[in-house]
């Protein structure tokens, strides 16, 4: 259990600068997605149009607030996949290591498949 604690936070530690920039997109996400009907509202409520314009505009304010709220969400959620990419690949690489029992001899690399040579044209 210690060492499964260690290796978090030695994980944590890393990347700090991308940890801290998925925060700040997911929370700006959760701000967009806040923004967005308050807009609405106070178009609604404080517009100088006619009343069809401003609904459309109050609807527009709503669908670009849930569009940003996506992007921005997605965004902090593919950098946080980046992550356990990383996280398993090393521990992947760390199994096969261990798996390799010492003393013996690598595998020998397989020689790559022959290409066939192309045909001469006819009267070449």
């Amino acid at each position: 259990m210690q060492q499964q604690f260690e290796r978090r936070r030695e994980e944590r530690e890393k990347y700090l600068v991308l940890r801290l920039y998925a925060r700040v997109v997911s929370g700006l996400s959760y701000t967009a997605a806040v923004v967005g009907p308050l807009f609405a509202v106070l178009v609604i409520a404080f517009g100088d149009m006619p009343v069809p314009l401003r609904i459309s505009n109050a609807f527009l304010a709503l669908v670009m607030g849930g569009v940003y709220f996506v992007i921005l969400r997605a965004t902090a959620q593919a950098i946080y996949l980046l992550f356990d990419v990383a996280r398993n690949t090393k521990t992947s690489r760390e199994l096969l290591e261990k798996a390799g029992a010492p003393g013996t001899a690598p595998s020998p690399p397989r020689p790559a498949p022959a290409v066939p040579q192309p045909k001469p044209a006819p009267g070449d």
